[in-house]
């Protein structure tokens, strides 16, 4: 298994303990009648889906999706290194910046964290388009195979 791949897989296990840990300290915080901010749900939600379930299907569609040699000879048909690191890169700064980002925002709302809150969203969506354009590179339709019906 490459090594991107493993930090794709490992970081979603930490974010998925992560989203489970804050989730229980929703229901402490519920049980002992503690009031939470929107914004917990937000980071919550975040640290799941993004932290969590995005990191582990761009982990798992990096190595298990079909090979292209002609698009990416020197990575065995996989990705070129840097692709999948900046991938990697992007994506987890922009979440933990988000992470940090959006309760501060929410309970100072100065324009430097908004700002701080935006570069992560960009930087989350390059992540993405660069995902995509491996992905798209990996099932396109190679001449001469049949296609399964």
């Amino acid at each position: 298994m490459p090594q991107t791949v493993r930090w794709f897989i490992r970081t979603s296990a930490v974010y998925l303990a992560l989203t489970f840990l804050l989730g229980a300290v929703f229901l402490y915080c519920r049980w002992q009648q503690i009031p939470l901010d929107r914004t917990w749900s937000v980071v919550h939600m975040h640290m799941g889906l993004v932290g969590w379930l995005v990191n582990i299907v761009m982990g798992v569609a990096l190595w298990m999706f079909p090979l292209n040699k002609e698009a990416f000879p020197a990575g065995g048909g996989r990705y070129r290194t840097w692709q999948a690191r900046y991938c990697y890169f992007a994506l987890n700064i922009g979440l933990a910046a988000r992470l940090v980002s959006e309760p501060v925002f929410f309970y100072k709302h100065e324009p430097a964290w908004g700002a701080v809150m935006t570069a992560s969203g960009v930087l989350q969506l390059s992540a993405a388009g660069v995902f995509m354009y491996i992905v798209f590179k990996r099932v396109r339709k190679i001449a001469g195979l049949k296609a399964n019906p």
